[in-house]
């Protein structure tokens, strides 16, 4: 008797075989990410962008004379509990700040007040030297005896979203005998889930340098040579590299939809396109050819696995971000700020609709559009046309960034989120542990950004 006889199967064809290269399909891919990079790049540097506008780092002090109060309202809970140090080091920040004098001005009398119960002189005598009114009038605030009339006209004078603005008026209010608006400059609820937000970023962090640990001593080991298991060579690099192009393409049509007179409408709207053009496209034969979704690392293989190792790679690159960005603002210190459009609308005191419009585009949309076009199609396009595993992730990681309307300080780090899902993606031959990166990352930002500016 013949003993029994093992063949393995022939590997699989590659997805395209003796198909001529397509170089204009790079070329216009390159085009077009170049427009857009550089329309990126006139916006961040346009004088009518409202960041450059702004004291550089007057967000800052406006993030953290929030904590301060919030801290303030909250801290009395338990008894014992010291709540002037938060102002005491905002006013070490502002002393070493070369913002404008008047603007300088009043945020170091707002906190000499918190601290000392009145402002310095020097402080009033810049502002009363100001030529805009509304200087003068800040500076009245800590300068003469005050009425409940005099403040309910400051009030009316100052009212602002910003916070050295309501506090300003705050404390008009208490120097004309009434508490009421300084012990709720902030709703409690509001300063509570601002407090409990920052202390789960401060967790998380902690959490991260711990994943970081882990993955350096227990998981490390090789990559597969490409995602999915599908060739990138030659032709089918090109082929990536059309379905890259057509998503762009899809993705600069939606944004040329006309806005609605609500501005959720809007964002629901695109959002639903964009949410869906990846599958429709997809399932779209290209070049005679029709894809196939587990192509691109569309399954449900290993699903609970690829979702806790998207929670896995989120947690372990926070503290590479908030490195990263750390230097990056450092070395770009006489950039303008970084800023998203979506931090300005929640700055704006969005509808329900409009906050729930932006989460949906942000933590949903967004993740899954890009995870296709720059992990599944970009990525490995790259690879193939860079001869690089390596700078096929890193060029795609770059372009990512620099298309996102942040500004230059904030693309190293959004560049740390595409180095990680590229390399969640090729670990796991899935996309779904980057789109869960991804999707959690946004969401996180956008509550945290919410609560800081809600």
């Amino acid at each position: 008797m013949q003993p029994p006889v093992f063949e393995l199967s022939p590997p699989a064809p590659p997805l395209i075989q003796n198909e001529p290269r397509r170089p204009i399909v790079w070329a216009v891919l390159a085009f077009i990410f170049a427009l857009l990079i550089v329309g990126q790049l006139y916006d961040y540097f346009s004088p009518n962008r409202a960041a450059t506008k702004r004291w550089k780092e007057e967000s800052s002090f406006e993030t953290q004379l929030k904590i301060a109060v919030a801290t303030g309202q909250v801290m009395p809970i338990f008894p014992g509990v010291g709540t002037r140090k938060p102002f005491d080091d905002i006013k070490k920040d502002i002393d070493r700040t070369s913002g404008p004098e008047a603007e300088v001005a009043r945020y170091r009398a707002v906190i000499d007040f918190e601290a000392t119960g009145k402002a310095s002189q020097a402080d009033l005598k810049t502002l009363n030297a100001s030529d805009n009114f509304r200087d003068r009038q800040f500076a009245l605030v800590y300068s003469e005896p005050m009425t409940k009339g005099e403040a309910e006209r400051l009030q009316r004078v100052l009212t602002s979203d910003k916070m050295v603005d309501r506090l300003a008026v705050a404390h008009a209010f208490l120097r004309a005998g009434d508490r009421t608006l300084r012990n709720n400059v902030i709703p409690n609820d509001q300063a509570v889930g601002l407090l409990f937000g920052l202390g789960m970023s401060v967790v998380v962090e902690f959490l991260g340098v711990i994943a970081l640990i882990v993955a350096l001593v227990f998981v490390a080991k090789p990559l597969p040579d490409t995602p999915f298991g599908r060739p990138v060579n030659g032709a089918n690099a090109d082929r990536l590299a059309m379905r890259a192009l057509q998503l762009l393409l899809v993705f600069l049509i939606v944004s040329l939809i006309p806005p609605f007179k609500a501005i959720w409408m809007t964002l629901l709207l695109r959002s639903v396109l964009l949410g869906i053009a990846p599958f429709v496209l997809i399932k779209t034969p290209l070049w005679g050819k029709t894809d196939q979704f587990s192509d691109y690392g569309i399954h449900l293989k290993d699903g609970v696995r690829n979702v806790g190792l998207g929670l896995w790679g989120w947690i372990a690159v926070q503290p590479i971000i908030l490195l990263v960005e750390g230097v990056s603002l450092k070395v770009f210190t006489k950039l303008p700020a970084p800023e998203h459009p979506i931090s300005v609308e929640l700055a704006s005191k969005p509808s329900i609709m409009l906050l729930v419009s932006l989460f949906v585009a942000a933590a949903i949309q967004a993740p899954l559009f890009e995870e296709v076009m720059f992990r599944a199609s970009l990525s490995p396009a790259l690879q193939g046309l860079l001869k690089s595993r390596a700078l096929g992730v890193v060029v795609s990681s770059l372009i990512f960034a620099s298309i996102h309307p942040t500004g230059i300080p904030a693309w190293p780090g959004l560049a740390c989120i595409g180095a990680a899902s590229a390399y969640l993606t090729y670990r796991s031959q899935s996309l779904i542990p980057s789109f869960v990166l991804h999707a959690v990352h946004n969401g996180a930002t956008l509550l945290l950004a919410y609560l800081i500016t809600g």
